[in-house]
């Protein structure tokens, strides 16, 4: 019986173990089929990107590190990935290209890292999840003339280096551009700038003349996002704001082309006033405290001001139709100041300018308040007067009313409390007089 037992423990062991191999095979067909990462180096000239000959150690894969630094181009015009893709090293110089491919970087694109690189992206895609590094230690280029380049962020000039960015067309969609240590320009001659985060400093780190504004401009699309420039913008193109949130230009900007707000704000701190017009379409709305040059209102909205303040129009003012919005407080409200000498002022004759008032904190308080004031000699008008104003208040105000100001120019709101108010206000007063005279009485009472 004994034996007859260990003859079938040891009968049930040797049926164990086929079981135990089935399982072992199948772990190492698992890991045998995963793709190892490597390094793949590019050895030929300019040549196919997909072309597996290219490579020293094939086409690189999602978790491959792409290296072209043989002085050669690889060229992608089909779907292609990699983990990291190096541009230029330190073993020697090499260049990229999209025409019509898309390119997926898991990690982090450089170009120009320790050596020097260059990417050109005239149509496709190409999307780094973590950042796009151009010139860290060394020189790289990017040039965006089509397509769509997107990163976390993208960072120039590091470590002493030279990046260099340069859009004609296409699209850049980042969190921001931030230049490092080194030397950094970004010119900006066409195409769109979209912003993925909400950044105070959406370029930073430039200097007066890093960053230009080229023929053809730059549509910036804030995208939702609240975004702030404070980088001088210079040269002759223009800046076109899309997208619904915030673009706040706080810098002293230099740039000659036209501003065309046509969706979201444009708040302006700082200084536009170079820039040859700013139209403010329909969906759009012009802010702040700062100047501006020759504007008009072209169905959108200006809203003058910081809770509340002052912008100023250095230049011709032409309001046809839209709405210039104001915050009421007192002794004060938001103001647009129109200065210069030799200007022109625009209105029309059909009320198609809406004036709406908000009550900020529910401080405004009865008076005159000077909304619109021309400063200078030499104005000249076109259907500037009250036939052009379309007057909407708060509904808790009482009667309220426009005027045109002593120099026949500025345009004045005059604030009269609604008549409970009024009569409130008289109520206290007598009953206050009532309380003086009462208690003279008493003292002369208590006198006697």
């Amino acid at each position: 019986m004994t034996r007859n037992t260990r003859s079938s423990a040891t009968s049930g062991s040797r049926w164990a173990a086929p079981g135990h191999i089935t399982l072992l095979l199948l772990a190492l067909s698992f890991f045998s089929g995963l793709h190892a990462q490597v390094t793949t180096t590019w050895t030929s000239g300019s040549a196919n990107w997909s072309t597996g000959a290219n490579w020293d150690n094939g086409v690189p894969g999602s978790s491959d590190t792409a290296v072209i630094d043989n002085g050669g181009t690889a060229n992608l015009v089909d779907p292609g990935s990699a983990q990291v893709l190096t541009v230029g090293d330190s073993t020697g110089s090499g260049s990229f290209s999209i025409a019509g491919g898309a390119l997926t970087v898991g990690l982090t694109s450089e170009i120009g890292v320790n050596g020097i690189g260059a990417a050109t992206i005239s149509s496709g895609s190409w999307s780094s999840v973590s950042n796009l590094i151009v010139g860290q230690g060394s020189s790289g280029t990017v040039t965006i003339a089509g397509g769509t380049v997107s990163a976390a962020n993208v960072r120039l000039g590091d470590s002493s280096g030279t990046g260099i960015l340069s859009q004609t067309g296409g699209m850049l969609t980042t969190g921001s551009i931030i230049k490092g240590s080194g030397s950094g320009t970004l010119t900006l001659a066409g195409g769109t700038l979209r912003a993925t985060a909400n950044k105070a400093n959406f370029l930073s780190g430039f200097t007066t003349g890093d960053v230009q504004l080229g023929t053809g401009g730059v549509v910036i699309d804030s995208n939702t996002r609240t975004i702030g420039i404070a980088t001088v913008l210079q040269g002759s193109g223009g800046l076109t704001k899309e997208g619904s949130g915030t673009l706040s230009l706080s810098g002293a900007n230099s740039y000659t082309g036209a501003t065309t707000i046509n969706l979201g704000t444009l708040r302006v701190s700082g200084s536009i006033a170079a820039s040859n017009i700013t139209t403010v379409n329909s969906g759009g709305t012009l802010g702040g405290t700062g100047t501006v040059g020759a504007t008009s209102v072209n169905g959108g909205t200006i809203a003058p001001g910081n809770s509340p303040g002052t912008l100023t129009v250095n230049g011709d003012f032409t309001a046809t139709s839209g709405t210039l919005s104001f915050e009421m407080a007192s002794p004060t409200s938001d103001q647009l100041v129109i200065s210069g000498n030799n200007r022109l002022l625009t209105g029309n004759t059909t009320g198609a300018v809406t004036i709406s008032l908000l009550d900020f904190n529910s401080t405004a308080s009865m008076g005159t308040y000077t909304l619109i004031s021309v400063v200078g000699t030499g104005i000249t008008t076109s259907d500037w007067g009250l036939s052009a104003f379309t007057l909407i208040t708060p509904a808790h105000w009482g009667q309220s009313y426009l005027s045109m100001g002593s120099n026949g120019f500025d345009l004045e709101l005059t604030l009269i409390p609604e008549p409970g108010t009024v009569a409130l206000l008289a109520g206290l007063a007598t009953l206050g007089v009532t309380a003086i005279v009462r208690r003279r009485r008493i003292r002369l009472t208590r006198g006697l």
